[in-house]
Order: C-alpha cells, then sequence, then structure tokens
C-alpha cells in the first residue's frame, strides 16, 4: 500500500496533467466545443441516441445542464431531438452527420495533441495508466454507491 506522501503527491500530479491538458484543450478546441460538449457527441457517437438522464449520469452533471448544453449543439446542427418509436413522451439526443464530421476532425487533432503530451512513454507504461485509471474509476463507482 502507498504511503499518504505517495498518494497525495500521485494526486497532486494527476490534478497538474488533468489542469494541463484541459488548458491544451481549451486553448486549441473551446472555439469549437467545450470538454462537455465534444464528451456528449463522443458519447452519443459511440453509444447511440441517449435519454438526457442517463447523459447526466454518464457525465455527472444535472439533467438540467444536460438540456441547457445540449440546446447549443442542436442550434449548432451537431446533434437533434428524436421522439422514441413507442413510446412519444420519451426524447433521446442523438449526433447528427455534421456532429460526426466535427467530432472527426476534433478526434484526429485531440489525437496529435495527446501524442505530444505522452511522448517518451513505452506502451507498457500507458498500458498500466489505462489499468491504473480504470481501477481507479471502478474504486470510485464503489465510493459513490456506499
Amino acid at each position: 500500500m502507498p504511503t499518504n506522501d505517495e498518494l497525495s503527491r500521485s494526486v497532486e500530479l494527476f490534478w497538474r496533467v488533468s489542469r494541463g491538458l484541459s488548458s491544451i484543450w481549451k486553448k486549441k478546441f473551446e472555439q469549437q466545443l467545450s470538454n462537455t460538449q465534444a464528451y456528449i457527441l463522443i458519447h452519443l457517437d459511440s453509444k447511440g441516441p441517449q435519454k438526457i438522464t442517463n447523459l447526466a449520469e454518464v457525465l455527472d452533471i444535472t439533467p438540467g445542464a444536460i438540456s441547457s448544453i445540449s440546446d447549443k449543439l442542436i442550434a449548432a446542427g451537431l446533434i437533434v431531438r428524436c421522439r422514441d418509436e413507442v413510446d412519444r413522451r420519451v426524447v433521446y439526443l442523438d449526433i447528427t452527420p455534421k456532429g460526426k464530421k466535427m467530432l472527426k476532425e476534433i478526434k484526429e487533432e485531440a489525437r496529435i495533441v495527446v501524442n505530444k503530451c505522452f511522448n517518451g512513454l513505452p506502451e507498457e507504461d500507458i498500458h498500466h495508466l489505462i489499468r491504473i485509471y480504470e481501477t481507479i474509476l471502478i474504486n470510485i463507482d464503489k465510493y459513490r454507491r456506499e
């Protein structure tokens, strides 16, 4: 088990990395999409149409915040609202072809940025990072359910 000093140092470094990547994102992409808007597009692209409540849960923000963000994405033509075929009261959000195109462009640019930021890390270390983040996310989910 790591010492408290080691855990504190790892948390400090995590926050610095997170803030650094966030800062780069804002400078590079904020004129196009915020982090949250981009994540909504990514999620809709990979998972298909989603209810606002589902997106809110995944992003850990309120359904009202998702509604506000989605209004902006709808106005930009990047997503649409669509009704359930069986229960017309149920509304889903879905990505549009324009949204997919923008997401593809942003993912390509983000890939370049990530490659620069992770430059010099051996593949084995990347695998360790993935394993570590997955474990931490599992622990976070357990903590939230307690």
